[in-house]
């Protein structure tokens, strides 16, 4: 079972901007940090070589 991280990513960006309108910028701040690993992820999966 392969893992789409365009999709995780997305979902991380959702938490993030939800943790920013709860009012708790280190919870907000993780799902950012976790969405940029996930994109790199789906960039290396599409691309085939490793992000920058």
């Amino acid at each position: 079972m392969a893992i789409d991280y365009e999709q995780r990513a997305a979902w991380h960006w959702d938490r993030a901007e939800q943790a920013h309108a709860e009012g708790d910028p280190q919870l907000a701040a993780e799902h950012e940090h976790a969405a940029g690993i996930c994109e790199q992820f789906a960039h290396e999966d599409t691309t085939g070589t490793a992000a920058a």
